[in-house]
């Protein structure tokens, strides 16, 4: 019998994928895998299937869970220590962020970090999204003495406000990018999403994190990039911008000749 669940007898399919200490796991995951929505007839298939994935911390992550359930099923049959899968999701959150920290260190060790980094920046967005029942508005805008200032919106459904407020970050890092600037500050009045930014882990934000993990590849391809939290009366642009996307259902990226001036960038 399966030494997790103790209802089925014991198969490799069944004990990383479809007993219920495995199905609580791969569910609590970044990706939210639900488990009984696919069947697999052997490990290989089902080995084969993740294999398919062109995503290297879906598969890592996917690695550490295996991990944590191959330890917790030797722990209950030779020590009868009871499996406790939140126990174990912070275990492997714990072991997927360390693996996840060194490969970003790796990937973008060019780039500097800093709450100031240096005192000129090619641009500086300020960055926002209006949410109501599941659906956003999101927008950035680019303020200072740029000599071209544009802006940007999108409305699209999302899960969560910061799930929407990072969004929102990486419309303007894209944008940013496109522009050829390479040193950058992005304002937000989401404290959440800036400090989760600035320390590069968002390790238990349900369904947030792949666009997270998406915002963090952003930042090889700018060699200073700093991220401040502001107050939401000093990013009033930003939120209406947002607010009128959400409102008219506006996706669109616009240039002005002149930028919105500057109030938060001390």
């Amino acid at each position: 019998m399966c030494a997790l669940c103790n209802t089925t007898l014991e198969s490799e399919v069944h004990l990383f994928w479809e007993c219920s200490f495995a199905r609580a796991l791969w569910f609590q995951s970044p990706w939210s895998f639900h488990t009984a929505a696919l069947q697999f007839d052997n490990f290989e298939q089902l080995f084969t299937w993740f294999g398919n994935f062109d995503d290297h911390n879906l598969l890592f992550h996917s690695m550490c869970v295996m991990e944590e359930i191959w330890l917790s099923r030797n722990d209950m049959t030779f020590h009868n220590s009871s499996p406790d899968p939140n126990a174990s999701h912070h275990r492997i959150m714990r072991r997927f962020s360390e693996f996840y920290h060194v490969k970003e260190c790796e990937s973008i060790s060019d780039t500097q970090f800093s709450e100031e980094c240096l005192s000129n920046f090619d641009a500086i967005f300020m960055t926002d999204a209006s949410v109501v029942d599941q659906w956003a508005g999101l927008a950035f805008v680019q303020i200072g003495n740029a000599a071209e200032s544009f802006h940007g919106q999108d409305y699209c459904q999302m899960i969560s406000v910061l799930h929407a407020e990072l969004e929102a970050i990486l419309l303007a890092l894209k944008a940013a990018s496109v522009k050829k600037f390479f040193k950058i500050q992005i304002l937000s009045d989401n404290a959440t999403a800036i400090q989760a930014l600035k320390v590069r882990e968002l390790p238990f934000a349900w369904g947030s994190f792949p666009v997270f993990r998406q915002c963090v590849e952003m930042f090889k391809f700018f060699s200073c990039i700093s991220f401040k939290s502001v107050s939401r009366a000093d990013n009033s642009v930003a939120d209406r911008l947002a607010y009128l996307a959400r409102v008219n259902n506006v996706c669109s990226l616009l240039f002005v000749r002149e930028a919105v001036p500057l109030v938060t960038a001390s």
